[in-house]
């Protein structure tokens, strides 16, 4: 169970960063799902690069490096079904007009 209480606590900030990242951008509910996942692509290849080439922002540790890209690959996967639950509920409340 150690280290299991973190991937159940970032649910919530998957929320939250969606739901930023919707009021910011002014999201229409059609570009929601496509908006989201833009940027859950830059930040995933942001984390590549520097897991790859720069591990060192991170950790020197190799087990702390590899946990910590499992609780990112985590957040962008819990990220990307918030990101369509969010986008399919929305559409279904307003459809296009």
């Amino acid at each position: 169970m150690r280290g299991d209480i973190g991937f159940i606590t970032s649910i919530p900030v998957c929320w939250l960063s969606l739901w930023l990242t919707i009021r910011l951008a002014r999201l229409e509910p059609q570009q929601i799902l496509a908006g989201c996942l833009l940027v859950l692509a830059d930040a995933m290849l942001i984390d590549g690069i520097a897991l790859r080439w720069f591990h060192a922002v991170y950790t020197t540790d190799e087990r702390t490096a590899r946990l910590g890209a499992a609780w990112l690959l985590w957040g962008y996967g819990v990220s990307a079904w918030i990101a369509l639950f969010v986008a399919n509920r929305r559409v279904r409340l307003h459809p296009a007009r």
